[in-house]
């Protein structure tokens, strides 16, 4: 069966949706899609290469006897997990799932594309190394925030800064859950960073960790709150007096 893939056109500016968004704030550079296939079934998702998602998911939909009959791919966006994030409720609010949270039946797959070349077809390539060097920035701010003279490396390694991206945008996380169950005192005071003191605590720690102990600590941080709080700044402050200790290389 014939696959039709359809890649959405990038604007030749920023996408509304992010006008009033601070880009260190919402930074996860990626595209969405969506797939159709032959028994009707709808798949949606994101990735910074969605290619080899796609690839894999028709692999592994031939399992069931169906084939892929259409793709369609938005442009490049800022904020990529929230155009998910919007893909999967328009979709909940229009079918049901039927794997998953991502997977879904009785959609109108023209609508889906519709809403994904008005609202999702990209955001400019200035717009998007704007909040790469934003995101680069924030991360200084950071660790300035908790070393104090730390000095930007002129040329940062790509992988270490993924995973600084990464950490920060978990840490952002975990610092809103405590921020919005009410906790307060020195810990919680905003920092230059633009989280709280804990919150650049957490980035540090999560950094770290292998992901599996980063689900782990948010498990802890539902259910034993205290325990989250003082594994992450315990481990903090190992962090930063071994960095005091090596004279902060």
């Amino acid at each position: 069966m014939h696959t039709s893939f359809h890649h959405v056109q990038a604007l030749s500016r920023a996408a509304p949706q992010h006008a009033n968004h601070e880009f260190m704030a919402r930074f996860r550079e990626g595209k969405v899609y969506a797939l159709l296939f032959s028994d009707g079934w709808i798949k949606v998702g994101r990735g910074r290469n969605p290619e080899d998602r796609i690839l894999a998911h028709s692999s592994a939909s031939s399992m069931r006897s169906a084939t892929l009959v259409k793709t369609t791919v938005s442009g490049s966006l800022i904020d990529s997990t929230y155009a998910e994030a919007e893909l999967i409720k328009f979709c909940s609010d229009r079918g049901r799932t039927v794997h998953g949270r991502e997977w879904f039946v009785g959609v109108d797959y023209e609508q889906l594309v519709a809403l994904i070349g008005t609202r999702f077809r990209g955001d400019s390539p200035a717009s998007i190394e704007a909040a790469r060097r934003a995101q680069s920035d924030r991360t200084e701010q950071t660790l300035s925030s908790v070393f104090g003279g730390h000095k930007k490396a002129a040329e940062p390694d790509p992988a270490e800064q993924k995973k600084w991206i990464e950490s920060l945008a978990y840490a952002r996380l975990l610092d809103r859950i405590f921020l919005d169950d009410g906790y307060s005192g020195w810990l919680f005071e905003p920092s230059d960073s633009g989280m709280s003191n804990f919150g650049n605590y957490a980035s540090l720690v999560i950094h770290e960790l292998p992901e599996d102990e980063v689900a782990d600590l948010f498990v802890r941080a539902g259910r034993n709150p205290s325990e989250a709080i003082e594994q992450v700044t315990w481990a903090a402050r190992e962090i930063i007096d071994a960095h005091v200790k090596s004279g902060g290389a």
